[in-house]
């Protein structure tokens, strides 16, 4: 091989880190990752009494977030009830619920601040709990 010039390595050498740099350029970013949940998009009906309200939500919604929003629509009561639906189509319109109507609850919030009875209950065909106590009745 032929010796090369000084000159000649300069220019190898600037060549040489235009590829490295455009080389670099190609390594692609990661993506963000998509949230794992959807909004809640709530909505609540009043279906008996003054405390007792049919829920609708996203079914892609955080389960956390499906119980923070019944608890803020029970702050005002000593006693209340959220029964929740991701189809509005099955929710219920008043009580008591037709047997369609049960079989889609998909959720359920009771407070009763006398008892100190602060629970929520999920259908765990959907959304996985940490015990089966979280779990509504099949």
């Amino acid at each position: 091989m032929k010796k090369l010039k000084w000159w000649q390595w300069g220019l190898i050498g600037v060549f040489g880190m235009g590829a490295l740099g455009a080389i670099a350029e190609q390594v692609p970013t990661p993506k963000s990752a998509e949230p794992k949940f959807a909004d809640v998009d709530a909505e609540f009906n009043l279906i008996a009494g003054k405390s007792i309200f049919a829920m609708t939500f996203d079914p892609r919604a955080d389960p956390e977030k499906i119980l923070a929003e019944a608890r803020a629509k029970c702050t005002q009561f000593d006693f209340c009830q959220v029964h929740g639906w991701i189809d509005a189509e099955r929710a219920a319109g008043n009580m008591p619920f037709t047997d369609r109507e049960v079989e889609a609850i998909e959720f359920a919030y009771s407070l009763n601040r006398s008892t100190s009875l602060d629970r929520g209950l999920w259908n765990c065909r959907r959304w996985k709990r940490s015990t089966a106590t979280e779990c509504l009745a099949d």
